[in-house]
Parts: C-alpha cells; structure tokens; sequence
C-alpha cells in the first residue's frame, strides 16, 4: 500500500471561552497504489504470514508475535485475518515503511491486534474490524517492552488516528486509539470493554489478559486533540476521551459532538470520561450511562457546552478552573437531574451560577477550590437537594447567596468547608416549622423560602438565656415578613432569636417586624443577646417598628446586645424605628451595646425616647465593661428625637473602645467626638471616596450621588458589558452599540441609562479618539440600583472600538512600452494614485520600484510596481486611516524585438559559369548588442544577380533566420531586419581550348573582330542581325577576353568553352556547344 497523506487538524477558542473545532480528514488524501500488508517480518514470537491475491492471513503460534511491515494497508476488496492461540495473544503490527496504513477492507482477529504506524492510521468508510482488542497509534513501542507486558507507547509523531469505518470488539475487549490527534467519525462498539481515544507522546496500558484496567497519559503533547463526531457503545464498560497538552500555552481540546453511550448492564455501571489535562471541553451530542445509573465527567480547564448536549446518567461531575454555569450549561443540568442522575459541577477555583436552574429529584453538588456564587435563583422542589462544597483548596472560600435558593421542606441542603465535616440542614418552609426550633435549638436549619410570620400572632423567641439557640440557621436568601413578638417576661432577651451562643446566622432576613418588650433585658430585631463566639453575617433587618419599655440592657435595630470579644457581625444592616415609652439606656440603630467586633455594616431608621443614645451603637462595651467593642468600616443615618446623651454613631463609649473608619450623616444635627468616627454631610455621604478603608471591590458598592454606600452581600452581582464595535474608518466619530448583560434581563430597579466614554486611541495616543483608525477602549456608565435588598450591584467592563484603516486600491498605473534590453527594467510614465472615498481628504502615495514580469518579448505584458506606501496628504488625509488593499500593482506594457541587421557576408569570386549559382565564404554574423547574449544564424540560399561576368557583381542571401544561442540569447527576443542581405563578388570569362576539333580548317580569329561583325543584338527572343544573316541567339552570353579559337562545321560557328555571362551575345546550343547560325566570317 503506498499511500499519499495530508494531515490536518486546528482548533480556536471563541469568545466565551467555547471551543470550535476543525478537524479535516486527518489523512486528508489517499492514494491507493497497490494494496494488502507487504514485507512483513516478524522480530519476536513464532507467526506466519500468507498470502493469497486478495487475502492475508497471519497465523501466530506463540502468545505474543510481533511484525515488522514495509507497509500494512487494506483495499475495500481485502481480508486480514489474524488466527491467534487465544483471546489473550497479542500481535504487535509495526510500519516502518513511510506510507500510512489505510483500513478500508476487513481485519479480524480473536485476540488482541496492535497496528503501530508513524506515518498516520486511517479507518475509512465501509471498513470493518471484528477483533478481541485493537490498539491503533501514531507511537511506537519497543518488542523489550511488548514482551516484557510493559506496554508503553510513546514518540512525537504529529500525524493522527481517524475511523470512519466500523470497529467492533469482543465483550470485554477494549478499543485504543493514542496519537497527538485522534477523531472518531465512524462507530466503535465494545460491549462491557474499555474504549480510550486518547492524546499524548507517551501512553501507559495497563493490560490484563484480554482487557485493559487503566491508560495513563505520562506525557503530553502540543495541540493534542481528541474528537468523536460519531457513535461509540461500551455498554457495561467505559469510554474515556483523554488529551494531555505539553504545557499551558499549548492547551488540549476534548471535543464531543457525537453519541457516547455506555449504559449499565445488570451490576455493572457504565462510565464517560472526558478529561482535557490542562484544556479545554466543549461537550455536546449525547452522553448516555442510562437513567439513574452510571458516572459522566467532563473535566479540564475549561468547560463550556452547546444546547446540543443531552445527558442521561446517574451522576455528572463537570470538574474546570473556573465554572460559569450559563444558561446552556443550566439547561443541561436541569434536564439531567430531572432525569434522574446527581449532577456534580467541580470547580479548582470558583464556580459561579448565573443562570436559573430548576429540578425536582437528585442532589446538584457544587464543588468548588475557593467560592460559590449564587447569582441567579435556584429552584429545588420535590426531592431535590443541593450540595454546597466550598474552599476545598483554599480556606478562605466561602458561598455567596446574592439570589434566593428556594427549596422544598422536602428536600436537602448541605454544605461542607474544606475536609469539616459535612453539615446538613433542616428545611424550614413556614411559620410553625421556625417556631418548632425551639424544640431543637442546636440544629441546622435553612430557610427553604420567604416565610409570612404573620400567622403567629405572638412569636416567641427562638432560644433564651438558659437554653440559648447554639445551631446554624442559613437564610438561603430569604426573608421572614411581618413578625410579630410581645415579651413582658422579666430577664428575657427579645428577637427573633432571644439568645445564641457559640450559633451561626446567615443570608437572612427580616422585614416589617413588630416588637414590643416590656421589662426585657436585650432587645433587638434579629438577636437579643448573643455570646459565646457566634457569628452573624449577611443579614438583615428591614422595615418594622421596636417599642420598647424598660430595657435593661441594650436595645438596637439588629441585635440588642453583643457580650463577648469573640462574637462577631459582618456585612449586615438594621432599618427600623426605635419607640421608646420610657426613656431608657443605651440604645443603637444597630446595636445596643458592643462587647464584639461588627464589620462592615450599617443602620438607617430612627430613635425616639432614649438616653444615651447613638445612630450605630448605644454603648461600644458589654454591660459589664468586661469586653470593649470593636467597630470597623461601618456607618450610621439614623434619625433621634427626644433624646439626651446622643451621639451621630455612638454616645456613650468606654475609653477603650475602638472605631475604625465609621461615618454618621451630620444632617441628622448629631456630632461624634469619638476617635475613629467622622461626620459626613448627606451629598457627602454618597460619594464612596469619602469612606476611606471600605472595600468597595468586594463587600460595598457605590453609586455616586445616588445612595451612600450599600452591601453587595444583598444585591444581584450585574455585569454590564460594553459591545465590541468593530467599523472602518470613514473620517467621522464612531457610536458604541449597547450593552450586554450578565444575567437574562435585568428588571425594574436597574435605574438610571448607559452611557459611553471613549478610551485612549491606540495609534493617535489620543483620549477620547473614536475617530481615527485604531483600538479605544468603551467605557458604559449610568446605571444603578438604589434597592439594597434585591438590587443590583453593577459592575461596568469596557468593550473595544476597533477602527480598522480603511483599505485602498492604487489605481492608474502606466508604464511605456520598450524594445528588448535583455532586462526587466520599465520606464513608469505614471506610479498612479490613490483615492480615499472620505469627504475631500487626499493622500500621498509613495512609490518603491517597478520592473517587467520577465526579459522576454511579449505583448501586454504584466508590469510590477512594489513598495508603495502612504503618507499624510490634504484635507486632513491622514496616512495611518488607510492601508493599501496591497503594497503593488500592475500594468501591461509591451517589449518589442529587436531588430538586428546581418553583417559579415562575404561572397567568392568566380570564372563564368552560366549561373547565378555563388559560393559563400562567410555567411555572415549577428550583434545583440545586449549584454553577453548571442544567437545562431541560419541561412537559406545564395545568388548572384546573373550570371553574366563583371566585377562587384551584386550576390544576395536569402531566408535567414534565427535560432536560441548562448548566454541566455532567445531567438523570440528578436528579429531581423531583412531575411536577406548582400555582398559583392566577381564574374570572370575564362579561354576555354576547342578539343577534339573536326577535320574542317579553322581558323584563329580575334572576337573583336567577330563581335564587330554583330550590330543592333536585340532581345534575346528577338535579336536580327545586319549583313551577317544572324538569325537568334538563346540563353546564353560570352565574353572574351583574348584571341578565342574557332572552327565551322557547316555554317555553325562551334565555340568550345564553358558558359559565361559576356556582352550581351546570346550563343545558342545546350552544354559545351555553342552556335551562331547562319554565321559566315
């Protein structure tokens, strides 16, 4: 088989981060020039090979055989049979000839086949192989290895492994295709067996028997790609799809467009892998280990899928860097939870969920190395669980709920931090199932979704001071409305949790409560009194009203009172009014009194009826000044009334307590002395410059001249994009074209309308520039959200204007014909010129050099001028605006011949002959006169004028022509003047003796004196004579230059001499005999 190969493959990265792959036929073009495996020999075992015309059959009488093969190719007319002593015999086919192997016949085996090719394995169309086990691959592997069962393949062939065939193993057989490019296009059937279509430069088998345990990639390749665009079943068995890129530039695809189906079989799960070591998955088609059953994994850097993809398992792990779950991606995991598998989406840093998603069976585990993002809502009905792994590499992860996560009182939530154990929530779904935690203050509980209070007209507090609530309460994003406590009990702490100790609270809040305590001891929306290193965080307390009469100690918006060092609030706010009936003690918008730290937190609302009182904090220490409250990055706009002892963030304060970048509005006319605390007027209060040390990346968002600052703990994270806008330059100012979103449609409390600023040009280094040619930066502003629970936190990324230079045609190039110099050199009588299409701006152009395509004679020929550039012009042309469509152009112009003239002929004399008929000597020669050229002359004929004797008589040669000579002389490259030239020779007359003269006398006489006897020769068809009755005279003249001998028979004059060309006297007669008749002398 000989075989002519063209390997392509490529792939891109879209924006986005998908993948589009192009994969052309990995052995592009075939060329099948004879066929069946040629010159095998084997090298190790005991097998022989033979062969018929259109079968080969190998059959192998040891364990393992291995082959060496010149070529191993199969024609669609052919048949390779390996006959082998068991399904566990190994045959190792290796090429090394340079041609690929082609499989477009059939190939059976009942054992285990290697086909090792460098130069590239192809399974075409209408292909069939039935064996026990296939191993096809681009690397080689050594028979020290093949035989000591150390099966490693390695090498850095660039070509591939491609089926479009139909390959078929026994069950439990396994299927290996290892190169640095594998595709699938045909189908691969291998029931309960392992299929591996694998990318490296060096793959470990581990093989027992007849099967194959593992593949191992120990190392990669660059561009590595693995693709199946066709079917694969392994039902009861394994499908891995593998690539390893050689390092982080040069990243590996894995790519499914196809059918992998590899369902289970009674006990035995089916399994999918696909794993980019380092690269990049793009999933789609169908992925199939049957309902409920089985393990999918599509794991690489990076992850991205198309609505083409359809899941059916019993779990899925997605396992990138970092995972956006788009709205694709949430369709997907939708459709396979409801489809009955657990879905795991991994993440080696963050996952961020920013599409809705909804199911009501099976567990949707998020694993993730740092954080979890819940940007969008999750809806969990039914049965349906979810699983919150985070900071499982780095222990500052955590989860953010910015969207509520609604589940059903019959479903499951669980977290897990790092290798901690695993905690599992109670689902809380309405009023009577929050106030039954009493009944289990040290569970863990989750808001499953907004609960009205309202139904329980008397709440009472969850945990008080003997037993108080020590469990973790989760809001998931929810909100309890409308509740309602009326406590007179003496010595009990009021909120909706009474007392915590050593408990957690989180993504909670409340809204429009209503308190009232009579003669309690810490009050407070949220908490009374909480101790023992509990934490609060992100959460709040909105709206509603707390009346309270005779407050022991501490009564605030949020908590009434924080005992110990340890205990801690972070990114939380209070809103709520404060009635006092009688003037009572240390009272905050926030807090009552701070024995902890609070963070990054803040109270709106108002306070009437207070003595020391503050807008944050009423008493920054705990009642018994054991511990001294810390307070940072925090602010108060609270409103008090009727108050003595106030304070804008905290009245009454120990000496030690400390403050640390907090702000009060000084509208509210309240002033702070306290170290650490600055008043703000209201337009100061909403410019986030003012509020040094807040993180306004992380935990505050700021919207200038809108609201003072807000938590992103309770808004949507909104990404608002600006549009790529790539035009061409047109000499007037380019638009931006919208936005783009980071969720589906953003509502109503996105207030305010995008607008634009333009960066620095790139090429004019011009800010604000969106004119010229070049790359600017779009900046989008103007939006904002002034709802702090529920609203947006808007983040702005800038697009790119792209400007290109708008291309140009030169035009009106003119060059002069010449005559043929042996050069390619042109005279341009015009370089031409450019028009731009904008308005009346000009442009130079600027020329380089031009010249002829070649030397030779043509007409219209192609003319080259190249190194055109552009450079400023009028009108406010600007050469960096433009690119010339190309840096040349063309023309046509003629280069004639030469004309050269023949010199040099030179004739030679000769003795009369009665021909024209001349002798040349020199034929003559030409001059080209260009450079060291010269040509051959051909001649035809030569002539005298006549053939009568004189001197410098006219000889003319004629039909010359010319010929291709040396020094790169072509003859096409010229012409001739004339086809014929002339020279001069001479005729001359010659005696010629009378031999074998007649009897008749003779007489010696002068041929003057006969000459003299001749008057009036006329033409000589009619020439007369006078006196001497000569009658014509034919053909011929003669001179005579002396006495000439002549004798009579009858009245002939005979005349022996040779023809010559004389006076004009005509001899009439035929070869030597010569008459003038009727002569008498």
């Amino acid at each position: 088989m000989k075989i002519n190969p063209d390997y392509k493959s490529r792939f891109r990265i879209l924006k986005g981060g998908k993948i589009a792959l192009v994969i052309t036929a990995l052995i592009g073009s075939i060329t099948m020039l004879s066929a069946a495996p040629s010159d095998g020999v084997v090298t190790t075992g005991t097998a022989t090979i033979s062969q018929t015309p259109n079968t080969t059959t190998i059959t192998q009488s040891t364990q393992k055989a291995s082959i060496n093969w010149q070529s191993f190719s199969i024609a669609s007319n052919e048949t390779v049979n390996f006959v082998q002593p068991s399904s566990s015999s190994v045959t190792l086919n290796r090429v090394i000839g340079n041609s690929a192997s082609t499989i477009a016949g059939n190939m059976n085996a009942n054992g285990q086949v290697f086909l090792l090719n460098p130069n590239g394995v192809i399974f075409t169309k209408g292909s069939q192989v039935n064996v026990g086990a296939l191993v096809a691959s681009t690397l080689n592997m050594s028979d020290t290895d093949f035989n000591n069962g150390n099966y490693v393949l390695s090498g850095s062939s660039s070509v591939s492994v491609l089926n479009q065939g139909d390959i078929t193993t026994a069950n439990g057989g396994y299927v290996v295709f290892a190169a640095k490019s594998v595709t699938n296009e045909g189908t691969i059937t291998s029931q309960e067996g392992n299929v591996q279509l694998a990318s490296g430069e060096q793959i470990s088998l581990n093989i027992n028997g007849n099967s194959l345990l593992s593949l191992t990639i120990d190392k990669g390749t660059y561009d590595s790609l693995v693709s199946n665009k066709g079917i694969i079943q392994a039902d009861g068995g394994s499908v891995y799809l593998t690539s390893q890129a050689m390092d982080s530039v040069l990243s590996g695809v894995v790519n499914n467009s196809g059918v992998i189906e590899a369902q289970s079989i009674g006990t035995k799960d089916g399994k999918i892998v696909l794993f980019a070591h380092g690269g990049s998955i793009h999933a789609g088609g169908t992925l199939d280990t049957g309902a409920g059953t089985g393990f999918i994994e599509t794991s690489g850097e990076v992850f991205s899928s198309d609505d083409t993809l359809h899941v059916t398992t019993g779990e899925w792990l997605i396992d990138p860097v970092d995972l956006i779950i788009d709205s694709t991606l949430a369709s997907t995991i939708s459709t396979t939870l409801n489809g009955g598998a657990d879905v795991t989406q991994s993440a080696t840093n963050d996952i961020t969920v920013s599409a809705p998603i909804s199911w009501s069976s099976n567990i949707l585990t998020l694993d993730a190395g740092n954080n979890i993002n819940i940007n969008t809502q999750l809806d969990l009905t039914s049965t349906a669980g979810l699983f919150l792994k985070y900071a499982q590499t780095t222990s500052s992860g955590t989860y953010n709920v910015y969207a509520p996560v609604n589940i059903a009182s019959t479903g499951s939530f669980s977290t897990q931090h790092a290798s901690d154990t695993v905690v599992n929530y109670t689902i809380i779904s309405d009023a009577t199932a929050l106030q039954n935690i009493n009944s289990g203050l040290s569970g863990k509980y989750a808001l499953g979704s907004n609960i009205d209070a309202s139904s329980i007209a008397n709440f009472v507090p969850l945990g008080k001071i003997s037993t108080p609530f020590t469990g973790k309460f989760d809001g998931l994003g929810h909100a309890i409305d409308k509740l309602t406590v009326n406590s007179s009990d003496l010595l009990t702490d009021v909120g909706l949790f009474g007392d915590i100790s050593g408990a957690t609270i989180e993504n909670l809040g409340l809204t429009n409560i209503d308190i009232t305590s009579t003669n309690n001891y810490s009050v407070g929306g949220l908490v009374g009194f909480m101790n023992n290193a509990s934490t609060i965080k992100k959460s709040y307390v909105d709206g509603g009203i707390i009346r309270n009469t005779n407050a022991n100690n501490g009564t605030g918006g949020f908590v009434g009172q924080i005992y110990d060092a340890a205990s801690n609030i972070s990114e939380s706010f209070a809103n709520v009014a404060i009635v006092n009936t009688n003037t009572i003690q240390n009272v905050g918008g926030f807090v009552g009194e701070n024995g902890g730290v609070i963070k990054d937190s803040y109270a709106l609302g108002s306070i009437d009826n207070a003595d020391y009182t503050g807008g944050f904090v009423g008493w920054n220490s705990n009642e018994n000044q054991t511990s001294t409250g810390s307070i940072i990055n925090s602010y108060a706009n609270v409103t008090i009334t009727n108050s003595t002892h106030t304070g804008g963030f905290d009245e009454n304060s120990d000496t030690k307590a400390n403050f640390t970048n907090c702000y009060f509005n000084t509208a509210t006319g309240l002033t702070d002395n306290n170290p650490g605390v600055s008043g703000l007027s209201s337009a100061q209060m909403q410019q986030h410059s003012n509020f040094a040390g807040f993180d306004f990346t992380n935990t505050w968002i700021g919207y200038d001249g809108h609201t003072a600052p807000l938590l992103r703990a309770f808004m949507v994270p909104l990404t608002v994009t600006a549009n790529d806008v790539t035009t061409t330059y047109n000499g007037t100012a380019q638009s931006a074209t919208g936005v783009s979103y980071s969720i589906a449609s953003p509502n109503s409390l996105l207030l305010g309308s995008v607008g634009y600023t333009f960066g620095t040009n790139s090429v004019t280094n011009t800010a604000g520039d969106h004119t010229n040619a070049g790359n600017v930066a779009i900046t989008p502003s103007g939006y904002y959200s002034t709802q702090q629970v529920g609203g947006y936190a808007v983040s702005f990324v800038d697009g790119t204007m792209t400007i290109n230079k708008k291309a140009i045609s030169i035009s009106g190039l003119s060059a002069d014909n010449k005559v043929y110099d042996g050069t390619t050199n042109v005279n341009i009588s015009n370089w031409g010129n450019v028009s731009t299409g904008v308005g009346t701006e000009t442009l130079t152009l600027n020329h380089g050099t031009a010249s002829f395509s070649d030397q030779n004679v043509a007409t219209a020929k192609i003319v080259t001028a190249t190194g055109y550039s552009l450079a400023d012009g009028t009108n406010g042309g600007v050469a960096s605006n433009y690119t010339l469509s190309s840096s040349s152009t063309t023309a046509t112009a003629d280069i004639t011949a030469k004309v050269l003239t023949i010199n040099g002929l030179t004739a030679d004399n000769k003795v009369y002959d009665g021909t024209t008929n001349v002798n040349i000597s020199n034929w003559g020669n030409v001059s080209t006169g260009v450079g060291t050229e010269t040509l051959t002359l051909n001649h035809g004929t030569a002539s005298f004028s006549d053939q009568n004797v004189a001197t410098a008589k006219t000889v003319t040669a004629i039909d010359y022509s010319l010929a291709d000579g040396t020094n790169g002389g072509v003859a096409s490259n010229y012409t001739l003047s004339s086809s014929s030239t002339t020279a001069t020779a001479d005729i001359t007359a010659a005696a010629s003796p009378v031999t074998n003269p007649v009897t008749t006398p003779t007489a010696n006489l002068s041929m003057q004196n006969l000459l003299a006897n001749i008057y009036n020769i006329k033409e000589p068809d009619d020439m007369n004579k006078q006196n001497k009755n000569i009658y014509r005279l034919n053909n011929y003249q003669y001179l005579s230059s002396g006495l000439e001998k002549i004798f009579y028979i009858g009245d002939i004059l005979i005349i022996n001499r040779m023809p010559d060309i004389i006076n004009n006297l005509r001899l009439e007669g035929k070869e030597n005999q010569f008459s003038i008749k009727g002569a008498s002398l």
